[in-house]
């Protein structure tokens, strides 16, 4: 499911910046080319709810690294705008999912953008085998 996520960002950010901006997810090779983006899953965690419900959370870090090396500022906002607006919702199989507690900030000339994407899960039960037959005989005294 959390593979699904990240494949569901990287749709979201074909849709909103189309093919000029390469997608990396596992890692970024030696020599990439930008503009790029990296989608890291930061945490993931898993709570029980009830019985076989789970609540998920998954906080994702998108790494964008601009095209200009010297006086990015403006592109990083255009782009950071951009994210902010097409990723609150990303399309999985299932469905769409709301992106939440978005926020960026920039480091050493790349932006970071973070994206929480949290739903429910419900774990299927294992199937436990029913009881066999069961015979039983009584006396009464008396």
């Amino acid at each position: 499911m959390i593979n699904d996520v990240a494949t569901a960002i990287s749709q979201g950010l074909d849709e909103a910046f189309g093919d000029g901006y390469e997608h990396y997810i596992d890692d970024i090779p030696q020599g990439f080319q930008t503009p790029c983006f990296f989608i890291l899953l930061l945490r993931g965690t898993q709570t029980q709810i009830r019985g076989s419900r789970y609540f998920r959370e998954h906080e994702f870090d998108i790494h964008y690294f601009p095209q200009a090396v010297k006086q990015y500022t403006q592109e990083i906002n255009a782009v950071a705008e951009r994210l902010m607006m097409n990723l609150e919702y990303v399309n999985l199989s299932t469905g769409p999912i709301r992106g939440t507690d978005m926020r960026y900030e920039v480091q050493d000339g790349v932006l970071h953008f973070f994206v929480h994407y949290d739903f429910f899960i419900w774990k299927v039960p294992e199937e436990v085998p029913l009881m066999q037959e069961l015979h039983q005989s009584q006396k009464l005294k008396g």
